[in-house]
């Protein structure tokens, strides 16, 4: 059972992102200024949180995949696009089985 969500299945909202207070107690970490303005943030700025979001969308997908057996490569990753993947994969297999056994 999720502990945040109430899900049967784990989600997103029961995985942990480190935060600063993870940190161990003597790190040795320091801080240093980029003087590259982000064209679409404003004033220059850039999200920091935006981050630690890069790595979720291909983590999802290699999900779906080893899940499946199905890539999908553009996003939103969504239920139909699964299902149309997987009906696509299907009619390959099948063609692939024909061709190698002979049937046709």
């Amino acid at each position: 059972m999720g502990h945040l969500s109430g899900n049967p299945y784990p989600s997103f909202a029961d995985y942990k992102l480190l935060r600063a207070q993870d940190l161990p107690e003597n790190s040795n970490f320091q801080s240093m200024l980029v003087v590259m303005p982000h064209q679409e943030g404003p004033f220059g700025a850039k999200g920091l949180g935006e981050a630690v979001m890069i790595p979720t969308a291909p983590a999802v997908a290699n999900a779906i995949y080893n899940a499946t057996g199905v890539r999908i490569k553009e996003l939103p990753l969504t239920g139909e696009k699964i299902f149309k993947a997987l009906k696509g994969k299907r009619k390959d297999d099948l063609a692939t089985r024909r061709t190698l056994t002979g049937i046709k």
